[in-house]
């Protein structure tokens, strides 16, 4: 059955980095042959996931600010990103929230007057 699902206003550019600045990890540095992206509905949440096959990395030597981003990104939104990453098994990277989140509708930004 499909839904229609209200999304908060300024959540969907917060997913789009988080998802842009995930993809430009992997094209760039996971040597991957492949990498999907996947949007899964359960009851109460919705998780988006972005795999690859390549060659993984050791999450506490990344000195960059792409992964500290995201990490801030996922917490403004009241969600969770969790990192899966293995040499042998490539990268996980699972950004989860809850439907409710959804439905809250954050304030819109104000309208100029001329």
């Amino acid at each position: 059955m499909k839904e229609t699902v209200r999304i908060p206003y300024g959540f969907s550019r917060e997913v789009n980095l988080i998802l842009k600045e995930a993809m430009t990890n992997a094209f760039n540095h996971s040597l991957a042959w492949n990498v999907s992206l996947t949007l899964r509905q359960d009851d109460d949440s919705y998780e988006m996931k972005l795999e690859d096959d390549g060659v993984g990395f050791v999450l506490e030597t990344v000195e960059r600010n792409g992964i500290k981003n995201m990490q801030t990104r996922a917490e403004r939104m009241d969600s969770t990103l969790r990192i899966q990453t293995d040499p042998d098994q490539g990268t996980v990277i699972r950004l989860l929230f809850p439907k409710t989140k959804t439905t809250k509708l954050w304030p819109s930004p104000q309208k100029k007057e001329f």
